[in-house]
């Protein structure tokens, strides 16, 4: 079974110029084997 999901995070108004990445990981408690978790990253960057 595959879900989708989506959503939004807001970014605090004093976050410092710089680079980041956001990471994401899903764990499945229900699957058995090699498949229990997805993990996913973004990198982004905050300028003035």
């Amino acid at each position: 079974m595959r879900l989708q999901s989506s959503g939004a995070i807001t970014l605090g108004k004093n976050l410092e110029v710089g680079s980041y990445i956001l990471q994401t990981i899903i764990v499945d408690a229900a699957a058995k084997g090699k498949d229990l978790f997805a993990m996913q990253f973004v990198e982004f960057e905050v300028v003035e």
